[in-house]
């Protein structure tokens, strides 16, 4: 081939480039700017703690999770859970690492692993629920904790569907649960303190 048949391909490939991506560009402005569309949910998770005595060895803690839409594509949380930790009383070997000059906080971790009171879990088949871009839902999740409990950590996932679902798709397998994560301290006040 001579010079200017090497310029010709190079002038094709060029033009070949260039629509390209002002096709791609195009595609990219249509989807972001025009439909407001994003690719992924966006959320904020909060909970809402409140509580109530049973008889003299029990309470009954109702934890309210509100998951937030805030992104522009519609939000489908297809499985999540709830779960309750026991702060104090302190375990016996939280005090007894304290007491010897240890961190209670195991290596690799970046908090005390706290003992597990109980845990719920939802799961909805067939991405049934759905939350609208800007918009607000509860899920509710109720524990019956011991009455001598005082002070709890109530952690909360949400699983991102859309994600979990391209993992299993490009994959074939969930490498991780990628979702939303919230946790709250909360102090069990007794009815003696409430009066």
């Amino acid at each position: 081939m001579s010079l200017n048949d090497w310029k010709t391909v190079a002038d094709i490939l060029q033009v070949i480039v260039t629509v390209g991506a002002v096709g791609l560009g195009g595609f990219w402005t249509y989807r972001a700017f025009v439909r407001t569309r994003q690719r992924f949910p966006r959320a904020n998770v909060s909970q809402k703690l409140s509580h109530w005595p049973i008889d003299d060895t029990s309470f009954l803690v109702r934890v309210t999770v509100v998951v937030e839409n805030v992104g522009d594509v519609l939000l489908s949380p297809a499985r999540g859970f709830a779960r309750v930790q026991q702060i104090k009383p302190w375990p016996t070997d939280f005090l007894d690492a304290v007491r010897q000059g240890n961190s209670p906080v195991l290596e690799n971790e970046t908090e005390v692993l706290w003992p597990q009171l109980c845990e719920r879990s939802f799961h909805f088949e067939n991405r049934r629920h759905e939350i609208e871009p800007h918009e607000a839902d509860e899920f509710h999740f109720d524990f019956v904790v011991p009455r001598d409990a005082e002070l709890l950590a109530v952690y909360t996932h949400i699983e991102n569907a859309a994600k979990q679902s391209r993992f299993k798709k490009w994959f074939g397998l969930s490498v991780r649960t990628i979702g939303w994560n919230t946790t709250t301290v909360y102090a069990l006040s007794k009815p003696e303190d409430k009066q």
